[in-house]
């Protein structure tokens, strides 16, 4: 295969392409780069950054982001029960389905990671350092899940869910997803590898169901930018 085929690839599935290529670093941060960076992470952390990143990682738990989607549907239900117009019963229902789809993102990509932790079994970086003999590597079908990160999949989907929704606050909603991933390498809940592939896991399934769901009515609750 050319390098042109290669790109001329890439030009008809950028999505997977993308994917193809977080992969790819993933697997050169699993051999060169998870370990020195977590161990240098570990040994210039003090406990004020500690606990700020151990807040911030808070913030990627998913039951409270299925918790909104929840609120927000149930809203919308309620709403559409009360409106006096066709109109406004479609519009509530549409909202309704905007909410749906948050929640549907955020179920199939959160099964897809889980299957991939059970199988791979990837040991935490704490085993690094909170035990008397560190733990590094693989274990399949072991019970670990360090990999890929169930909180970077979720905050990812839930971020770009809401992006489609309310698409004037995107940039937002990226910040949140990036501090929130970050904060799983930096409370050693995670390697970088883990929060690559979980984030883009939990991206990539987001936009094909999005996709999936816009094809009957748009999904935008929020004002355009």
């Amino acid at each position: 295969m050319t390098v042109d085929s290669v790109l001329a690839l890439a030009r008809r599935h950028p999505r997977w392409s993308s994917f193809a290529a977080v992969l790819l670093v993933a697997l050169a941060s699993i051999l060169l780069l998870d370990r020195p960076l977590a161990e240098y992470i570990h040994a210039g952390q003090s406990p004020n950054r500690y606990g700020f990143w151990r807040t911030v990682s808070k913030v990627g738990q998913a039951e409270y982001w299925y918790g909104l989607a929840l609120i927000g549907l149930l809203v919308a239900f309620v709403r559409s029960k009360l409106a006096w117009t066709l109109e406004g019963i479609a519009e509530c229902r549409r909202q309704a389905r905007a909410w749906w789809f948050m929640i549907v993102a955020m179920l199939l990509s959160g099964a897809a990671v889980h299957a991939v932790k059970f199988a791979l079994g990837r040991v935490r970086p704490k085993e690094l350092f909170d035990t008397p003999e560190p733990l590094y590597g693989f274990f399949p079908l072991s019970g670990e899940q360090s990999f890929p990160s169930g909180h970077s999949q979720a905050i990812w989907s839930a971020m770009i869910a809401l992006t489609a929704l309310f698409p004037r606050h995107r940039w937002w909603f990226v910040a949140i997803a990036v501090m929130v991933a970050y904060s799983r390498v930096a409370t050693f809940q995670h390697f970088l590898a883990d929060i690559l592939v979980g984030s883009a896991i939990g991206v990539l399934i987001t936009l094909a169901v999005r996709d999936r769901f816009a094809r009957k009515a748009s999904l935008r609750i929020g004002k355009e930018a």
